[in-house]
């Protein structure tokens, strides 16, 4: 698929503080002028509309400066992982429109990570500590209370590189013991608090299989990853912000104290997108879909990329919606649904002229052929068959009180061609139109109530109509 281009206006657009701190560096020369970003996913569930915006943010600012964005997986922990999930995640961006430099994963740096581990130890800078998770956070203490150290910190080198040792054999069971880093156990910052780099975890990994045993911890990981790929500005949420000293610590140590003012990633951190009244947690979206809860993660009620694309939004669509979100911090709510979810409602508002005209046909589905007219009363739905290899020769057309969602989803019979629609009212589908035939595809999302009877006649004799009642 083309990658989506940037509408041109007549205003020039003020630069967000990223994109400024982007053109500082290089004014100043900074990594020889060269802008590396990455969008690093967790392969441990689908990507949601609040992805779109990293995503967004992360391609580009490295396109907008002739730079190159790679695409990394952090999969360090293996439990939690499958490559359904590294598929998706990728079919996704590419929807999107944006194509990756690189394809790197967390595990091609375990050896570099393992390597970089031993010489701290032999540094003096990371212990074995056998004490239980409970104890260890016990001995945390509070951001206004220091910390207590471990009665392991100052364990002997020689011992704690034959424990690390056995700790990827498989000798050491899982929570018997981790590796800390030895930092600062009275430092305000509690991430500072030396902190776990490596536990042992017994399960096949999706790529290394048993090889591994002992794996890095996610802050362990993720800033030597950006530096071994040469990653400048690794574009993070707020929730990291924290981090940021910890992962400065850490490419100060790996870079082993030169040239530490260049050549290495900083992190600079956004605020995150989110819907009121949606869930956008991909543990609680897994929740509901290993509950039956939902049919799936496209499911048109998930807030996730592909629940988007099945409900019949265009890449471009998302695009709109995510530079709007960006530029005005702005969202406007509307709670339907069985998980009172408001993207059609945020969706179309952002591109309103007035409360009762909304002009949909350009950003939310130019790619479905139909155009959803709506105004104070109804929805007015008009669709050609002619449009999606049907033999009728007239559109149909039929209301729904305003208010209520109407969901237009194209199946594509290949990756990204529409040539099917479905509808759906109340969360409930009620037609599917494929191949010249029109099935009923009745189901009940809210039960014990169903809303919605599609009736409808032999498609040969060219009248078909779908009733609502």
């Amino acid at each position: 698929m083309a990658e989506i281009k940037s509408e041109e206006t007549s205003e020039k657009k003020s630069l967000n503080f990223i994109e400024q701190i982007v053109e500082n560096d290089l004014k100043e020369g900074k990594n020889d002028g060269k802008v590396q970003t990455r969008f690093p996913p967790e392969p441990n569930g689908y990507l949601h509309i609040g992805h779109a915006k990293a995503i967004c943010l992360d391609f580009g600012i490295a396109a907008a400066h002739g730079g190159v964005c790679n695409l990394r997986f952090d999969d360090t922990n293996p439990t939690k992982e499958d490559v359904e999930y590294v598929e998706a995640i990728k079919e996704d961006i590419q929807w999107l429109g944006y194509q990756w430099g690189n394809e790197y994963y967390a595990s091609d740096y375990f050896q570099q990570l393992w390597d970089f581990a031993i010489r701290l130890i032999k540094e003096g800078k990371a212990y074995i500590d056998e004490q239980t998770s409970e104890q260890i956070a016990a001995q945390k203490g509070t951001p206004t209370q220091p910390g207590v150290e471990s009665p392991y910190r100052n364990r002997s080198i020689e011992e704690t590189l034959e424990l690390f040792q056995k700790m990827n054999t498989g000798e050491i069971e899982e929570g018997a013991m981790v590796l800390r880093a030895k930092i600062d156990m009275a430092s305000p910052n509690m991430h500072f608090r030396d902190p776990i780099i490596y536990r042992v975890v017994k399960h096949p990994h999706h790529r290394t299989g048993t090889t591994w045993k002992a794996y890095p911890m996610y802050d362990f990981a993720h800033g030597q990853s950006d530096y071994f790929e040469g990653v400048t500005h690794s574009l993070c949420t707020l929730e990291f912000v924290p981090h940021r000293p910890l992962y400065d610590l850490f490419v100060d140590w790996v870079k082993e104290g030169k040239d530490l003012n260049d050549h290495r990633p900083h992190q600079y951190e956004f605020n995150k997108l989110n819907l009121s009244y949606t869930l956008m947690s991909k543990r609680n979206l897994l929740t509901l879909v290993k509950e039956g809860l939902v049919n799936g993660w496209d499911d048109p009620r998930m807030p996730t990329i592909c629940g988007f694309r099945r409900r019949g939004y265009s890449p471009e669509s998302i695009h709109k919606f995510i530079d709007k979100k960006i530029g005005m911090g702005i969202l406007y709510l509307f709670t339907f649904g069985l998980f009172g979810i408001g993207w059609i409602y945020d969706i179309f508002k952002a591109f309103s002229s007035s409360p009762s005209s909304f002009q949909l046909k350009q950003y939310i589905a130019p790619s479905v052929p139909g155009i959803l007219h709506i105004n104070d009363n109804s929805y007015n739905l008009a669709y050609n068959y002619n449009q999606v290899n049907l033999y009728t020769k007239e559109p149909f057309y039929f209301d729904i009180p305003f208010g209520s969602s109407l969901g237009i989803q194209p199946e594509p019979t290949n990756k990204y061609d529409s040539r099917a629609i479905f509808f759906t009212w109340k969360n409930t589908n009620i037609g599917y139109i494929h191949k010249g035939q029109l099935q009923d595809m009745i189901h009940d999302y809210l039960s014990p109530n169903r809303y919605v009877i599609a009736t409808y006649e032999s498609i040969d004799c060219g009248n078909v109509m779908i009733t609502l009642s």
